[in-house]
């Protein structure tokens, strides 16, 4: 009866040295994508510019923090937006959007209301409306 229990624990810890081993393996051995068919769009409010990054280039720095327009708030959670380091300047750049008509990349969440879409269909609705 004594061995039996032996034999039990010592195939239970093989069994969570197995899952152990496998889940480490699993959990280290991928690195992000560095296809520009998966790129997604990051604007920068520091440099005015919008990016197409690939999960290679924002995974390193990726995090979430205060969105730039709400930075002199105190601490409004609401604002808590994805951000990683811009490719220029280092500063914050938050996910974005990119106009399907024009390219453009902009902040929907712009403090400016009026920068919250492409300048260029913005220019084209302020023209219809007059």
């Amino acid at each position: 009866m004594k061995n039996k229990w032996k034999l039990v624990l010592a195939l239970t810890l093989f069994a969570c040295a197995i899952g152990i081993g496998v889940y480490a393996y699993k959990d280290g051995g991928e690195s992000a994508p560095d296809d520009a068919s998966l790129a997604v769009p990051w604007y920068c409010h520091r440099c005015n510019k919008g990016y197409m990054l690939t999960p290679a280039q924002y995974e390193p720095t990726i995090g979430k923090g205060v969105h730039p327009a709400n930075e002199g708030d105190s601490g409004d959670m609401t604002a808590m937006v994805m951000i990683v380091e811009c490719p220029v300047c280092k500063g914050a750049a938050v996910a974005a959007r990119r106009c399907e008509v024009h390219g453009e990349i902009y902040d929907p969440r712009d403090a400016d209301p009026a920068r919250r879409q492409c300048s260029q269909c913005a220019a084209k609705q302020g023209a219809t409306k007059q």
